[in-house]
């Protein structure tokens, strides 16, 4: 009695998981972008260019020009921006891409590349930045959606303490 030789080394069964390889390899390909990209840290807008003293021409050549600019009854000026958070690695995102890839064959791809997801540098923030009457940065707020107000002198300094949440009475 013969022994039937491995199911994989029969005639014709080679050129079928020579086949299966090259899917899985192109599959893995496609992925290889949205993956990639979830899965590295992005850098959000450098913030340290911007110092006391640095011209406003300076930070409308960074960011661009303000959304909005205002003047406060002491004589200082204040603009918002918005700048770029950047993102963490998001391991859950990174699957989601490769399903979405996998279920669309590839095309998620395509529609992700389109859309802009590829260059997602994180959320977009606003701050807000004090200048003097000779359109010199005072100081710089990037917490500006927390603050319940600004200080009419543009300085931290001169800022409210937040109320402490943890502390106060339920």
């Amino acid at each position: 009695m013969r022994l039937s030789a491995h199911p994989l080394a029969r005639p014709g069964r080679s050129g079928e998981l020579l086949r299966t390889i090259g899917v899985l390899v192109c599959v893995l390909v496609l992925c290889a972008c949205t993956v990639r990209q979830a899965l590295t840290p992005q850098p959000g807008t450098d913030l340290s260019p911007l110092q006391p003293g640095t011209s406003k021409a300076s930070v409308d050549k960074l960011f661009g020009p303000p959304i909005k600019e205002w003047k406060t009854p002491g004589g200082v000026k204040y603009g918002t921006y918005l700048y770029q958070e950047g993102t963490k690695a998001n391991g859950g995102l990174a699957a989601a891409n490769a399903g979405l890839t996998l279920i669309t064959f590839g095309m998620w791809e395509i529609i992700a590349a389109k859309q802009g997801s590829l260059q997602n540098r994180g959320p977009t923030m606003p701050l807000a930045v004090s200048y003097d009457a000779a359109d010199k940065v005072v100081d710089i707020f990037p917490e500006f959606n927390d603050l319940p107000e600004l200080p009419p002198d543009g300085r931290r300094t001169s800022l409210k303490p937040l109320p402490d949440t943890a502390s106060a009475p339920r």
